[in-house]
């Protein structure tokens, strides 16, 4: 499931990914299973991380990887994200955390369901 409209970004646009990468599918396939086994732990790091630095060092790695395979919604959490930190503003950090998990939840899902995978 691709979806996006009104109420926001794709969750995954596999489509342009598709494109990018001249319809390449054992290399998107190839791609998405590095996301998969890279982000987790990251998103596991970005949860504990306490510094305005530590955080937006993480969003900021995260919405690279996450951006380069499609991942609309989420890349743009965490861009969020990463500029609440580059501004100390710490008082959104939980909400925009809280949003980017979200959307990560939602693309892993897609993804893994693209794969094949539970």
């Amino acid at each position: 499931m691709t979806t996006s409209g009104a109420d926001g970004p794709r969750v995954w646009d596999r489509s342009a990914v598709m494109d990018r990468l001249g319809d390449d599918a054992d290399l998107v396939a190839e791609i998405v299973d590095l996301v998969l086994e890279d982000a987790p732990p990251r998103f596991a790091a970005l949860g504990s991380a306490t510094s305005p630095e530590a955080i937006r060092g993480i969003a900021h790695a995260l919405k690279g990887c996450i951006a380069n395979i499609g991942g609309d919604a989420a890349a743009e959490a965490l861009l969020a994200l990463e500029q609440a930190a580059a501004q100390a503003r710490t008082g959104e950090f939980a909400g925009l955390r809280d949003r980017a998990e979200e959307t990560w939840k939602a693309l892993e899902s897609e993804l893994r369901a693209w794969r094949g995978r539970p």
